[in-house]
């Protein structure tokens, strides 16, 4: 009977090693599907990777016996209320094939289609695609359902940046703001709409909340720089250019702009 125990576990655990290693297998032929922009067999094949990783249990079905984000049998948490909706999604993000499996949240969607993290997870595969309008409608979905995503309101005033709609992108990147302080991100892509628009104390004020959650940041002083630039306020420019080429010294962008910010003072003088 003892015996037979230790065959059991051994079994098993041979077979919890044979399941992972076939995910792996099959998130790394969803890889090189995606990079052939293969989409659907990318999302079978990334579909298959989370499956085994769940043991080998159809992680599909509806009597899942917990939310894999909060791991509570019954959760009531915004965007993730029904475990299964949200577990192939949940197990994608978290093993880094976001999106490859975004193209097939269809699957969660179809089962629950007030999940916000599978309408966001869309927006990432449309926005890959370069469908920029579906991607905007499907983050525009994500935080119909769950207005805290910080990270879908940003990834929204990044695509309106893109299409030069300069007003919608400070309007998204000020809401992922508003959920979540110090995010340095929507703070310079806020910074560089306002810039376009010429608001340019607004703008610098913009960088400087992003450098004041981390001032590692090169491209940002550089920007920071040129919004002083505009306002004559030469001094600050230089001091940002300083910056900029003290964490990046290769930085020509940022030299050939200091050396111009100090003729402009120099001359002012």
């Amino acid at each position: 009977m003892r015996k037979l125990s230790y065959i059991l576990i051994a079994s098993l655990i041979f077979g919890a090693a044979s399941f992972a290693q076939k995910a792996r297998d099959y998130e790394n032929l969803g890889n090189a599907y995606y990079k052939q922009q293969k989409y659907s067999q990318a999302a079978e094949a990334y579909r298959k990777a989370i499956l085994l990783r769940s043991g080998g249990t159809d992680i599909f079905a509806d009597d899942a016996s917990s939310c894999p984000t909060c791991k509570e049998a019954t959760c009531s948490h915004a965007g993730h209320q029904s475990s299964a909706a949200c577990r192939q999604v949940d197990c994608a993000h978290t093993d880094n094939c976001v999106l490859g499996a975004a193209s097939s949240c269809s699957v969660p969607l179809r089962k629950q289609p007030d999940c916000a993290r599978a309408w966001f997870l869309k927006g990432c595969d449309y926005e890959g695609r370069g469908e920029y309008a579906e991607a905007l409608a499907a983050w525009r979905k994500s935080v119909e359902y769950d207005s805290s995503q910080a990270e879908a309101y940003y990834r929204m005033g990044r695509v309106y940046y893109k299409l030069g709609r300069y007003q919608k992108a400070v309007e998204a990147c000020r809401a992922a703001t508003v959920c979540r302080p110090g995010y340095l991100e929507a703070y310079y892509c806020m910074g560089n709409a306002l810039y376009e628009q010429c608001k340019y104390a607004d703008a610098i004020c913009a960088y400087q909340n992003a450098l004041s959650g981390n001032p590692h940041y090169a491209q940002v002083h550089y920007n920071l720089g040129m919004a002083y630039g505009k306002k004559s306020m030469y001094s600050e420019a230089i001091c940002a250019f300083e910056n900029a080429l003290r964490i990046e010294p290769g930085y020509q962008k940022a030299r050939l702009a200091l050396n111009d910010a100090c003729r402009k003072i120099a001359y002012c003088r």
